[in-house]
């Protein structure tokens, strides 16, 4: 719960935010990871993330690794672990954002799929930096617990299909709808990552144009 003395916005709009670091095998960041402005395979990603959290010098052993969720392997006390694992089920996303939607069919592996190499994972860090970052709300705010959801102000998401970012968006939506904060989707069915960028004459997107009205209509609120 938020301290009163905190004076917060009276909105918050969020564009398809990036809202977690911890998992790279939800059902969109794998099947939309090549997609939108920036293309990139789950080893790319691991290279971005790790560079956004100042982790540097990663070896290829821990590229390899973290790829694969092995990292999940220092989650050794069990409320932690069925918190992350509430907080990722994808499950909980409206079924109008997942109908039609093949890549759900298959679940997501949370947890290893595969073990490359769980010595590494203990003995490296660089593992525990990762972990630690990764983990905590101010950087993950899926992770946030419930109780401090609870206040925040109004939250207008635009979210779009074409997105590896899609699911976490959701997931963290239902998280504040369920924290009594007033939140509204604005869902973009052919949108993908990137697009609120092409906006004008020259780029051709009419979606852009339309995600830009629709934004300082709620501005304008």
């Amino acid at each position: 719960m938020l301290n009163e003395k905190v004076k917060l916005p009276k909105i918050q709009v969020l564009i398809y935010p990036w809202l977690q670091m911890f998992t790279f095998h939800l059902p969109s960041l794998i099947h939309y990871s090549d997609t939108g402005l920036v293309r990139a395979t789950q080893v790319d990603l691991v290279d971005y993330v790790s560079w956004y959290l100042g982790i540097t010098n990663v070896s290829e052993e821990i590229r390899l690794n973290l790829a694969v969720n092995n990292h999940t392997l220092l989650i050794t006390d069990p409320r932690q672990r069925r918190l992350i694992e509430s907080y990722l089920n994808v499950s909980q996303i409206p079924e109008q954002y997942r109908s039609g939607k093949n890549y759900y069919q298959q679940e997501a592996e949370l947890f290893p799929a595969y073990e490359l190499d769980q010595n590494s994972v203990l003995k490296d860090p660089k593992y525990f930096d990762y972990f630690k970052k990764a983990c905590d709300p101010r950087i993950t705010p899926l992770f946030a617990e419930h109780e401090s959801l609870i206040g925040l102000p109004k939250t207008y998401f635009m979210i779009t299909e074409w997105d590896a970012l899609k699911d976490e968006g959701i997931l963290y939506s239902e998280r504040l709808r369920n924290a009594g904060v007033d939140v509204t989707v604005k869902f973009y069915e052919n949108g993908f990552h990137g697009i609120a960028l092409l906006v004008g004459e020259l780029t051709g997107y009419e979606l852009a144009d339309l995600m830009v009205k629709d934004m300082n209509f709620i501005n304008g609120k």
